[in-house]
């Protein structure tokens, strides 16, 4: 998946897939994890702001399929 690289104090890179509604985040740590069922403006707000901090990497996992890639 190809992502977007963003300034922040935690996120390396995000991308998104609409279709499949997949999230993929590169953390600066080297970590990837992709999140299933996301929708459309999650993806947004992330962009537009830097929302995701760890505890919202662990709510989002709750809350949609997350899968860390190895790598």
């Amino acid at each position: 998946m190809k992502r977007i690289y963003v300034s922040s104090h935690i996120i390396h890179s995000i991308g998104y897939d609409p279709e499949s509604k997949l999230l993929e985040i590169e953390f600066l740590s080297g970590d990837i994890y992709q999140y299933h069922n996301v929708p459309p403006i999650l993806f947004l707000e992330i962009l537009k702001t830097d929302i995701l901090s760890i505890t919202m990497h662990e709510w989002m996992c709750d809350l949609y399929q997350c899968k860390k890639l190895n790598l």
